[in-house]
């Protein structure tokens, strides 16, 4: 065997053994996730549009979530604020990175929702944050996105470093909303 054909063959076992010990948490998200989907598990067209826009703009929210909740002074606020922002569907955009107009967003504090709510949020932070902690990530921030057209609303999960450079500039808030509604990813 070739170096190069030893090496791939080495990263492919260490991907099914990360899989492997990865799957107790990733059968509980799904878990979560199959548990929230209507029959037949397919995805409502706005709750698909969502994904795909988050998915997106995800190292966007990372950033945005990690200033706004201020985990770089303590980053044991991320256990109690959550990042909300407020969109509307753009039905004209020809591009999925704008396929929503954010209009607003807010730090919210998780003691705002529902008790219910609340905590099954503190739990999926809880997992994602032991998850990040064993990839050399700081921690886990909630980000929730709410479509107020569809009634849609969805949360997702965002890591964050502690003790490095912001890529933030100024206003946290505007930083946000000038990257989400000019599509500007990273």
């Amino acid at each position: 065997m070739r170096p190069a054909q030893l090496t791939l063959a080495l990263s492919r076992s260490k991907s099914r053994e990360c899989q492997k010990q990865a799957w107790p948490q990733h059968k509980l998200k799904c878990a979560l996730n199959c548990k929230n989907k209507p029959d037949g598990g397919a995805q409502p067209k706005p709750i698909k549009d969502l994904r795909a826009f988050t998915a997106k703009h995800r190292p966007t929210f990372c950033e945005a979530a990690a200033a706004a909740v201020g985990v770089a002074q303590d980053p044991a606020r991320a256990e109690e604020y959550v990042l909300v922002i407020y969109l509307r569907p753009r039905p004209d955009s020809t591009r999925t990175e704008t396929s929503f107009f954010a209009f607003g967003t807010t730090v919210v504090p998780l003691s705002a929702f529902p008790r219910a709510q609340a905590e099954e949020m503190r739990g999926q932070l809880r997992m994602a944050h032991n998850q990040n902690l064993q990839m050399g990530i700081s921690g886990s921030i909630g980000v929730i996105q709410v479509c107020s057209e569809t009634d849609v609303m969805s949360m997702t999960m965002v890591g964050f470093l502690t003790g490095g450079p912001s890529l933030v500039e100024g206003n946290w808030k505007h930083w946000l909303l000038r990257r989400l509604n000019e599509g500007i990813v990273s």
